[in-house]
């Protein structure tokens, strides 16, 4: 099991201390900048915007002159001209966990803020955690030890969802992956994910059992639908909050599809200056009952009684996905994968001259590197399975 911890990344204090002069190429020590007057040895710089691919923290050696600096170690990215510096009061997160939300946090892991997330996270996979598992966060000053308080308690999210795993990742690839190869079993863990939410997001379902609690509707002309039985009675929209007609739509459409069974539904009484009052109904199994649910298409039918009309006008609690993970799933996504794998292999300098890499079908050896065909052949299949994958994406009806 592998928990996923999102960390939201420490806040930039400051404004922008200075910008470069001249480019700077990867591996540069000396930066010049328009002003050093504000800088001193030690401080903590983050080139570039938070948020951009070649986002990084260097840490000042010296500031020979006012508009000069020395890093301690070479950039990893060239930067051009006019790109801010800014200063940062933290470059690491120290993870703490614990078995018990109130119990002892032992530190199981510090990792550097990823600066360059787009979305200024930084995500840290426990391998060893579990999902009743609670955590902790400080941000720390690598150089002057200082740190920031800690974080009230985390708990564990889940997110490796089975449609591969490591094991099949390495039998297509005929490889192994830990800590110490190229790619690490934590990249390999960290795309498993992103492949298994590209697979959500294109069939927009999930092809495990997500349980969804309280998910809250607004039910108005523009959220809910007439069934055709309405249809046929009530072809026009009637309000019922005008005169003594009634609000004929009886059908919404759920955020999630297929649904697997509905824990409860819910209406609210109240008027919208007031508490909410939910009301729970009862859903239609043979007769009586006051909802049915199609759970194929994940539409709501209302029955007898029917949500006012506003916001906030229903709470639904409900599992939804598929109870098996059909074989072309797996497939799809032990393949993209592989791919990252392939690619990020092809790309650095683990693969040496005489490395075999063996890969169901076929192989590269004696260090030749060329991979195209290889990668031709996955990429026919990866389109292929994505079509059969297809036929899963809900549509509403």
């Amino acid at each position: 099991m592998v928990v996923n911890l999102t960390i939201d990344n420490p806040q930039l204090l400051y404004a922008e201390l200075t910008t470069l002069t001249a480019d700077a190429a990867a591996s540069a020590t000396s930066l010049s900048v328009t002003a050093s007057t504000d800088i001193s040895i030690a401080d903590l710089l983050l080139l570039e915007k938070p948020g951009t691919d070649v986002a990084e923290v260097v840490r000042i050696a010296t500031v020979p002159t006012n508009t000069s600096l020395t890093i301690t170690t070479g950039l990893k990215f060239a930067h051009n001209a006019e790109i801010s510096l800014t200063k940062v009061d933290f470059d690491k997160i120290r993870i703490y966990r614990s078995a018990t939300e109130t119990g002892v946090y032992s530190l199981i892991a510090t990792v550097f803020v990823d600066y360059h997330s787009p979305d200024q996270v930084t995500t840290y996979y426990d391998s060893a955690g579990i999902s009743t598992d609670f955590y902790k966060v400080d941000f720390l000053n690598s150089i002057s030890s200082v740190a920031s308080e800690l974080s009230g308690a985390l708990s564990a999210q889940v997110i490796l969802k089975g449609y591969t795993n490591l094991q099949l990742i390495e039998r297509f690839l005929g490889d192994r992956f830990d800590s110490t190869t190229f790619p690490s079993d934590a990249a390999i863990q960290g795309w498993i994910e992103e492949a298994e939410r590209e697979i959500d997001d294109e069939c927009q379902t999930s092809f495990t059992p997500v349980t969804i609690t309280q998910e809250i509707y607004d039910w108005n002309q523009y959220t809910s639908y007439k069934s055709p039985e309405q249809l046929a009675l009530f072809p026009s929209h009637q309000r019922h909050d005008y005169g003594l007609t009634s609000f004929t739509n009886d059908k919404i459409q759920l955020r999630n599809s297929p649904v697997i069974s509905v824990q409860s539904v819910e209406i609210n009484n109240a008027d919208v200056r007031v508490a909410d009052s939910w009301q729970l109904l009862t859903e239609q199994i043979g007769t009586g009952g006051d909802f049915i649910i199609k759970k194929d298409t994940g539409h709501l039918e209302f029955i007898t009684q029917y949500p006012k009309f506003g916001k906030r006008a229903i709470r639904i609690s409900y599992t939804y996905g598929h109870s098996s993970i059909p074989r072309h799933v797996q497939r799809l996504a032990t393949l993209l994968v592989a791919k990252n794998a392939l690619l990020s292999k092809q790309t650095s300098n683990s693969v040496q001259i005489g490395e075999d890499i063996n890969i169901e079908g076929f192989s590269v050896s004696s260090g030749v590197l060329n991979i195209s065909r290889s990668m031709l052949d996955m990429n026919k299949e990866i389109d292929m399975l994505w079509n059969k994958v297809g036929i899963y994406r809900t549509e509403a009806i």
